[in-house]
C-alpha cells in the first residue's frame, strides 16, 4: 500500500508517518497542497490524506482536482 499525505504541521505528519511505518506502510509526505497535487500526477496511490488547511492549494480543492471535479 502507497499513501499520500498532505499535511503541514511537521509534528502531525511525523506522528501519522511514525504509525504508518510502523505498520511496514509506505507514506509519502509533503507541506503543501501543489506539491501533493504534483505527486499525485506523477506515481499511483492507494490512499490520500488530506488536510484542508494547507498552503498552496487547499485540502478540498486537491480533493476535486484528484477525483476529477475541477
Amino acid at each position: 500500500m502507497k499513501i499520500l499525505l498532505v499535511e503541514d504541521e511537521k509534528k502531525i505528519a511525523d506522528f501519522i508517518i511514525q504509525g504508518f511505518m510502523e505498520q511496514h506502510i509506505d507514506v509519502e509526505a509533503v507541506d503543501n497542497g501543489l506539491l501533493g497535487e504534483q505527486l499525485f500526477l506523477e506515481a499511483p496511490y492507494d490512499v490520500v490524506i488530506l488536510d484542508l488547511i494547507v498552503p498552496g492549494m487547499n485540502g478540498m480543492e486537491l480533493c476535486r482536482k484528484i477525483r476529477g471535479g475541477q
